[in-house]
């Protein structure tokens, strides 16, 4: 089922949980700030951002570098 939940409440449950393994943003509206958060979160294997809006090249790019550590 859907759940309606605003950006900003996405980047604070993100900035405080950052062992999450997995999330799914599906249908929600995310930012930078977003994939920040993301960037952050070390233990994430699945992330499903299908139907995700507000997803910027600077943000995928933060998110991918991340990876890379």
């Amino acid at each position: 089922s859907n759940t309606n939940i605003d950006t900003d409440s996405i980047n604070s449950i993100l900035k405080h949980c950052k062992n999450l393994e997995k999330i799914s943003l599906e249908f929600t509206t995310v930012n930078n700030e977003t994939f920040k958060h993301l960037s952050n979160c070390k233990n994430i294997d699945t992330l499903n951002l299908c139907q995700t809006k507000g997803i910027k090249i600077e943000g995928l790019i933060l998110l991918l570098e991340s990876l890379k550590k």
